[in-house]
């Protein structure tokens, strides 16, 4: 092993890895790849194992270092990245009400139907919007009362039922 290449080798010490180290993590800053990190920390782990045991050899510094940036990228992985895990949409309330939201503006206003609700839904013009609507099925002429909305669909109830499920509420006949 006469090879100029083992020459330069063996005359490594702990400032060339220090220095290696610093270079590879500033190298990661630049290109964060989070994996000059990983390398910086073995080569850090070298500079002090040579700073203690100064006759380590370079046979031993090599391993060391590979052993140490595959257990530190190996710990990485395990630790941040996450296994990938199927993605679904969170579940949202059918009656949020949001500020930035045109319908929500409408909640709890009183309106009267100009055309009938059939099967569950209508139409309601307020001011120059026609809004769809859904809900009992009611004759034009009909007061009612936005109650909540989903999307752009209000929902309406008739002010008679709204006033009976009061008195049902506190007992009356």
């Amino acid at each position: 092993m006469n090879h100029p290449f083992f020459a330069l080798l063996n005359t490594l010490n702990h400032w060339h890895w220090g220095v290696f180290a610093a270079a590879l993590t500033l190298l990661e800053l630049v290109l964060p790849l989070s994996l000059f990190l990983w390398m910086g920390i073995a080569a850090a782990v070298v500079s002090g194992a040579l700073f203690v045991w100064p006759s380590l050899g370079w046979q031993g510094e090599i391993m060391l270092f590979l052993f140490v940036f595959a257990a530190s990228t190996g710990l990485s992985r395990l630790r941040f990245v996450r296994p990938s895990l199927p993605v679904r949409p969170l579940p949202r309330p059918a009656q949020a009400v949001t500020p930035s939201h045109r319908a929500s503006q409408y909640v709890g206003r009183l309106f009267t139907l100009a055309q009938p609700i059939r099967d569950g839904l209508g139409s309601l013009h307020i001011g120059n919007t026609l809004w769809t609507i859904r809900g009992l099925d009611l004759s034009a002429g009909t007061q009612v009362k936005v109650t909540g909305f989903e999307g752009e669909v209000l929902a309406v109830e008739a002010l008679e039922e709204q006033a009976s499920r009061r008195d049902d509420d506190l007992g009356w006949p």
